[in-house]
């Protein structure tokens, strides 16, 4: 590369497949290792403030094992290293 030049990254490509959405959330349920849930809802928590409603939403479609094993794995916005209070009160699962 030149003086001056500017280096132009690889742009990403869009992806050729898609995948259902009940395939989404089976992967869900296994991606990562079950997480300790917090104690309470953070004061911002997605959940329930309505940002992440849409796909808490979605997940209740699913069976109940699939939505148990999603809400263990479901990480806090604020706490990346805990289960989100916001979800599993929502499910109702201690």
């Amino acid at each position: 590369m030149e003086e001056g030049e500017i280096e132009m990254r690889r742009i990403p490509k869009q992806a050729t497949e898609t995948i259902s959405n009940n395939d989404y959330w089976k992967l869900q349920a296994t991606n990562g290792e079950p997480m300790p849930t917090l104690k309470s809802p953070c004061h911002d928590c997605a959940i329930t403030t309505g940002f992440y409603q849409p796909y808490a939403d979605e997940l209740k479609e699913q069976p109940i094992e699939i939505q148990r094993e999603v809400v263990k794995r479901w990480f806090c916005h604020n706490h990346g290293n805990r289960a989100c209070r916001g979800v599993a009160d929502q499910f109702n699962f201690n």
